[in-house]
């Protein structure tokens, strides 16, 4: 007769092969849909834009379409987080981070920042959260600090995210195709106006995200470093090479 522990070793082992079988299904779906629905290259760099935070979700980045079943769970998020209920609402909060967003209000702060000069206005949690940034700029986008202060504004934090709607509003159905790739058409015209590549697109988007939003700056590190794998967008894919029409 088996032993407690035999049990639990038997136990632990079905449960190891359930996990792996699993996997190897959720492998063999995702590349099924990656076919599916697979764009040509001169479509795809478009999705170079909004890639961050596609990947940040947990989506795949080289696609328009974003993984079925998710529906709901975006629909309900962003009600919560963006107060965009339909496509009304969705148009008036691209039309904002087009034309405002927070580049402007936070102009001043971002030209201290990103000089390591601390805002008299910042608590030192806020300013520690910044001052890890900055780190990992240097660290591990590659980044000098003459790089760092020569980035001229955070717009990128207001173009990736403007992007990153527009995907996700199109899968919500609230934006048609064609708006979508017009918008990142768009984003793509105003970003490589001002960034000669996506190491200081990154710089602005991550330093406009601390000053306004905070979050987990290491996580951005991380998905940017995915993005810049040679077989995603940032890699394949270089900003200034990115058409603007």
């Amino acid at each position: 007769m088996l032993t407690v522990l035999g049990i639990i070793a038997v136990v632990v082992v079905i449960l190891c092969v359930a996990i792996m079988l699993a996997l190897k299904y959720s492998a063999k779906k995702t590349a099924a849909f990656i076919a599916a629905n697979q764009l040509p290259p001169e479509q795809e760099q478009w999705l170079a834009f909004g890639a961050l935070l596609i990947e940040h979700r947990g989506e795949i980045t080289r696609l328009l379409k974003i993984t079925e079943g998710n529906l709901q769970e975006y629909q309900e998020g962003f009600a919560l987080s963006w107060e965009v209920f339909d496509e009304n609402s969705a148009r008036e909060k691209i039309k904002w981070l087009i034309e405002e967003g927070h580049r402007d209000k936070y102009a001043s702060t971002f030209q201290s920042v990103k000089q390591s000069i601390r805002p008299a206005e910042f608590y030192d949690e806020e300013w520690k959260a910044c001052e890890e940034a900055l780190g990992y700029l240097r660290s591990h986008i590659k980044l000098s600090d003459a790089q760092i202060a020569g980035v001229s504004s955070m717009s990128a934090w207001d173009y990736e995210r403007t992007a990153f709607l527009a995907r996700c509003f199109h899968f919500m159905g609230y934006l048609t195709e064609e708006e979508t790739w017009a918008l990142l058409r768009k984003v793509a015209l105003m970003a490589r106006a001002e960034f000669d590549d996506w190491n200081t697109y990154f710089a602005s988007f991550l330093l406009g995200r601390v000053i306004a939003y905070g979050g987990d700056t290491y996580e951005m590190v991380l998905n940017a470093q995915t993005l810049f794998k040679p077989d995603n967008v940032w890699g394949i894919y270089p900003l200034k090479g990115i058409p603007v029409n």
